[in-house]
């Protein structure tokens, strides 16, 4: 009984994960971006930072402010962030 009470659980909690393609790319270009060593990876860190900018930028540009889709993104975005 344990078992399926655990498992409805966290089927629940996946399910209600807030799915955006755009804000999932835009979040892993981040987490990529701060496993970059700042010393050891200078360039690197700065072009990928620059991609990241950018990525977010163009993203961002698609949705009017306000939009439902601009609020889902923002919602998606927060919750990947945060895992």
């Amino acid at each position: 009984m344990r078992v399926i009470f655990l498992f409805l659980v966290i089927s629940l909690m996946v399910s209600c994960k807030p799915v955006n393609d755009d804000a999932t790319a835009v979040c892993h270009c981040y987490k990529e971006l701060l496993k970059i060593s700042p010393e050891k990876e200078a360039l690197k860190m700065e072009a990928v930072a620059d991609s990241c900018g950018k990525l977010h930028a163009s993203v961002l540009q698609k949705f009017e402010k306000g939009s439902d889709e601009h609020k889902a993104f923002i919602e998606a975005y927060t919750f990947c962030q945060n895992e």
